[in-house]
């Protein structure tokens, strides 16, 4: 079934590169989970699309609209049922996938049959989808989003949005967590307590896993981690701890009496960490993913990159010795995942026009992390360097862990896709960078090297 849509009737819900089809084909389905104890309401149409190594996935705004206000009005009626029922799913214990996990990474693949490569292949993939997330946890951030904006709006009026930032709490994440790590270890080195190579080992040891949440494959990660250490240690040491102290200090102290929008703030708090962590165990899964289809390859002689762009069908019906109807040399081909129908489509039935430049003078968005600046803007691309981002306003499509250098090094952030708990918010709030989020069409909106007012409080972006 093909489908033919109008962009405005859709927004984008995730954004990311992915090495394999079957990776995207896995965040399609993660996105398309549901657990109706805590949400009955579900996205009745979903589109992801797969091509030249990049995801992007889509609901309809109708249905994205209802599903918001029928779970943020559960926050506001403040359901006890919903609220122990999301409460309990939040508190679960992963102690018995991570051993799962961790006893399949210790497995002897080449000893495995091909037959039974494909069984863990397919085992793998239900397993993480059905431990990792049961619930579409975008939509309960989105709930939270309108139950806060909606006390936000009782309580101040039409200067609400000066206060979405102050009242949400992210907690430290992961990636974070591991940045500063980098920056501890390259004081180390400064004082030559340790080597590079120390250091490296020591950060793979804890962190590594956290590059591949996505299934980028394509990351070395050992060779990013070298690259930060030596630029950090060639900074100045002083600059590093002001790193360390920004962070301490930029995230905002809570002193409201209002106990309505101190329980929202615990949920996003609550969701925020159940998030994080869960993309640390996405980030094993796709290492163990590469490695058994690593061993596929070896197995049947088919190029690592050519099992690519299978299915997680086609590559299980070659493990059974099967042959697949899949033309190998076609690297430009387009994939659609319509709920859960997987559909090839060669000539590009669907397609979405990205990174026009276009002008608006004020742009409108979700304030995440509170400040105003006056900088040039930046589109993001693969080759953008540190020195390229400073003092600039980073423009991007969706955040993950590798661009963390250039969120750190820029003076704000506008980001497409994303909410409240993205990435790109708890980043932005930690270290104190003005950002705005969920704009749509930004490549569009905001065009390349002009100079912007960014409003952090208001959610506002002034082209000038």
């Amino acid at each position: 079934m093909l489908f033919r849509n109008n962009k405005n009737d859709f927004i984008l819900i995730n954004y990311r590169k992915v090495t394999d089809l079957i990776t995207a084909e896995f965040l399609h389905d993660l996105y398309n989970q549901h657990d109706y104890t805590i949400n009955p309401v579900r996205f009745r149409h979903t589109i992801s699309v797969f091509e030249n190594g990049i995801f992007s996935s889509y609901a309809p705004k109708y249905e994205w609209e209802m599903i918001r206000k029928y779970v943020g009005n559960k926050f506001l009626t403040c359901d006890n049922e919903f609220r122990e029922n999301l409460l309990r799913y939040l508190s679960f214990d992963k102690k018995v996938f991570r051993n799962y996990l961790s006893d399949l990474e210790n497995i002897n693949l080449s000893e495995k049959s091909l037959e039974e490569l494909g069984k863990l292949l397919i085992d793998l993939h239900f397993s993480a989808l059905n431990n990792i997330y049961k619930v579409n946890l975008v939509q309960i951030e989105q709930g939270l989003f309108y139950a806060l904006t909606e006390r936000l709006k009782e309580k101040y009026g039409l200067d609400y949005k000066k206060y979405i930032a102050k009242y949400i709490d992210t907690g430290h994440s992961d990636v974070s967590e591991a940045d500063n790590f980098l920056i501890f270890e390259s004081m180390k080195i400064s004082n030559n307590l340790i080597t590079i190579e120390e250091a490296v080992s020591n950060y793979l040891s804890k962190y590594k896993d956290i590059s591949y949440a996505y299934g980028d494959y394509s990351i070395d990660v050992d060779q990013i981690v070298r690259n930060k250490l030596q630029q950090l240690v060639n900074s100045n040491i002083l600059e590093r701890e002001q790193y360390l102290s920004d962070r301490n200090t930029s995230i905002s102290n809570f002193d409201t009496d209002d106990i309505f929008l101190e329980d929202l703030r615990m949920f996003t708090k609550l969701v925020s960490e159940f998030r994080d962590q869960n993309k640390h165990l996405m980030g094993k899964v796709s290492f163990i993913r590469n490695k058994l289809l690593m061993t596929i390859s070896k197995k049947t002689n088919i190029s690592r990159e050519f099992l690519s762009r299978c299915t997680l069908q086609e590559i299980y019906s070659l493990s059974l010795g099967e042959k697949i109807d899949i033309n190998f040399e076609k690297v430009d081909e387009k994939y659609i995942f319509e709920r859960k129908e997987t559909v090839s489509i060669e000539n590009g039935e669907f397609s979405f026009d990205k990174h026009q430049v276009g002008s608006q003078k004020l742009v409108h968005g979700i304030p995440v992390s509170k400040g105003k600046i006056v900088a040039k803007t930046i589109h993001y691309n693969p080759n953008l360097t540190v020195e390229e981002v400073k003092n600039k306003i980073l423009v991007i499509q969706g955040t993950d862990f590798n661009v963390m250098d250039l969120i750190l090094n820029s003076k704000g952030i506008l980001v497409e896709e994303g909410g409240i708990l993205s990435h790109a918010s708890i980043v932005s709030r930690e270290y104190g960078k003005p950002c705005v989020i969920g704009i749509q069409d930004l490549f569009k909106k905001i065009p390349n090297h002009v100079e912007v007012l960014l409003d952090g409080n208001e959610g506002e972006i002034h082209v000038l």
